[in-house]
């Protein structure tokens, strides 16, 4: 056998040159050798070459009598294919490269008695988002309509890629790093919201001044921290950021994506920060007892675009006082393959002075690697029942396979279908992957391709955490805060919690293993409250402080004082 590592898959590529019976090696089928030179019974030097026959010649690309292949390595038949007459198919292909250089190759076909799928599995890109970005005298300049710069592609080595890609931005589902105010309210589309102390949790407060009680004059005690009584929505005034007034609802999605500026802090006064306004403000003895806040958003949702050739524009004038980062989740895809990544777009500078624009790919950890797959239909065949991914460290995996991984992926038949696989599932740092589909006849495989992931440390996937940059071993989970870990073993030491030993899932949260509180349940939608195993109650975690954790237990109605060893 032959094999060029550098052409691809090493076990695809392996031809036979030559045959070997008993004691004798010849030469095989359009294989050739010479020059063979030996030396004391040893073959120092011989060259083997392949060139097609006239025979082969003529069945090669559209002059072969059953099959045809386009410019896009597409085969198709010529007529309908009978086993028993012949079962087994030869055909010689060559790929030509621009620059005239070629492979060639003789692929079987073998054919059956069944009408199995028709799966192709559209390997990956392996390249990269490069950028370049214009400079502007002052933030005057971004204005409605503005090109701020470009994307490009880029190889592994940081060169341009000279190819047609097509980019897409799909920023809605992108991460986000800083919601302010000029977006939409994320507030589940609730557009207003009422505090009151008589059905609300209020754990604590703050005393602050508003121009729109009794002139700003006189201070009142607002709520610091509460939650109503059905746990949905949560109010922060001055807690964790001291210059913002928060609004959240957790029943959304994530708390910590979810938090809203609605108030905006300056010494002791309170004022209404843009797009929200307040009513119906009732005090007693000193303290706000209820109030209503209300969003009216007037601005576009998002405050950028991209067209299909990668160029960047502004959708609206910026605030970058308020706010200065964005996360942008750009696709770009080419003949089939696609790739997305999230890439953090960042403008420094106030209105007069000069503006910097800096644009930066996230980690591995949070751009998932795209995996795609297609299916060709024909007139009569059955209809496909289950299709997705397999995952292995071994090539070439199959659904009977132990080590495989199955990915299934809901659709209708002979539709592309594509999963987003993350970095922190994947155990390891080499896995093979390959489209498979299932119909009343069997199973079809498509083609095997080799993916490289993140050979870096990965945070636990339930935590959707990134690496705290300059302290090793720490992570920072946008839900659930800072903690570190060393090794995977499951136990991991929080900031605040200490040390807990963890059992996640993406989806289904996580339960956490605590020496003084025993098992406890918790979720990106529900944290800081946890669920407690021991008892069947509900827990809310307040904080930590000289090594001790406030914890309120609802169903005892009482705080819970843990002394950390």
């Amino acid at each position: 056998k032959v094999n060029d590592n550098k052409a691809g898959d090493p076990t695809n590529l392996f031809e036979d040159w030559g045959e070997i019976s008993g004691d004798t090696i010849r030469i095989g089928d359009n294989w050739k050798i010479s020059s063979i030179e030996t030396t004391n019974g040893k073959v120092e030097k011989f060259t083997i070459d392949y060139s097609m026959s006239a025979d082969t010649e003529a069945n090669t690309g559209t002059t072969h009598p059953t099959f045809t292949v386009d410019k896009d390595g597409v085969l198709r038949t010529r007529h309908s294919l009978d086993y028993e007459t012949e079962s087994s198919h030869d055909v010689a292909v060559r790929a030509i490269r621009a620059d005239g250089e070629y492979v060639e190759k003789i692929v079987n076909i073998r054919v059956g008695d069944e009408f199995r799928p028709i799966v192709h599995t559209i390997p990956s890109v392996d390249v990269d988002l490069g950028s370049h970005l214009y400079g502007f005298s002052n933030n005057e300049n971004l204005k409605q309509g503005q090109s701020i710069g470009y994307l490009f592609v880029e190889g592994t080595n940081g060169e341009v890629v000279d190819e047609p890609f097509v980019f897409e931005l799909i920023t809605e589902e992108a991460p986000v790093s800083n919601v302010g105010g000029n977006g939409p309210s994320p507030v589940n589309g609730i557009t207003s919201l009422t505090f009151n102390r008589q059905n609300w949790f209020t754990l604590s407060n703050v005393s602050l001044k508003m121009d729109d009680i009794s002139g700003g004059t006189q201070t009142f005690e607002w709520p610091k921290q509460a939650f109503s009584l059905d746990r949905r929505y949560a109010i922060d005034i001055a807690r964790d950021d001291k210059t913002k007034a928060k609004v959240n609802d957790n029943k959304a999605g994530e708390p910590a994506n979810l938090f809203e500026d609605w108030g905006e802090i300056t010494g002791d006064r309170i004022k209404m920060a843009d797009n929200w306004k307040i009513s119906a403000i009732e005090t007693r003895v000193g303290m706000v007892e209820k109030f209503t806040i209300t969003h009216e958003e007037v601005s576009p949702a998002f405050p950028f675009s991209i067209n299909s050739n990668g160029e960047l524009f502004v959708q609206r004038s910026l605030n970058l006082q308020r706010k200065d980062e964005w996360d942008l989740k750009v696709r770009y895809s080419l003949n089939g393959m696609q790739e997305e990544r999230v890439v953090r777009l960042t403008i420094t500078g106030i209105t007069s002075e000069p503006l910097r624009l800096v644009m930066m790919n996230e980690a591995d950890v949070v751009n998932d690697l795209v995996l795609s797959g297609k299916e060709f239909m024909g007139t009569s065949q059955p209809v496909t029942t289950e299709r997705g991914f397999l995952l292995s460290p071994n090539p070439d995996p199959e659904l009977s396979d132990e080590d495989a991984d199955i990915i299934v992926v809901p659709g209708q038949s002979g539709e592309d279908f594509e999963y987003n696989l993350s970095h922190s599932v994947v155990e390891s740092e080499v896995i093979y992957y390959r489209a498979y589909a299932v119909n009343e006849e069997g199973v079809a495989y498509g083609a095997s391709h080799q993916l490289e992931m993140n050979a870096g440390e990965v945070a636990p996937s339930w935590s959707e955490a990134l690496p705290v940059e300059g302290a090793e071993n720490w992570w920072r989970s946008p839900w659930f805060g800072n903690f570190y870990l060393n090794e995977d073993s499951g136990w991991i030491m929080h900031e605040e919690l200490g040390w807990l030993f963890a059992m996640g899932h993406p989806e289904d949260g996580v339960w956490l293993w605590q020496e003084n509180l025993g098992w406890m349940w918790t979720h990106s939608s529900t944290y800081p409250f946890l669920y407690r195993n021991e008892t069947s109650s509900w827990l809310f975690f307040h904080g930590q402080g000289a090594q001790r954790l406030l914890l309120f237990d609802y169903s005892e109605n009482r705080w819970l004082v843990i002394t950390l060893q």
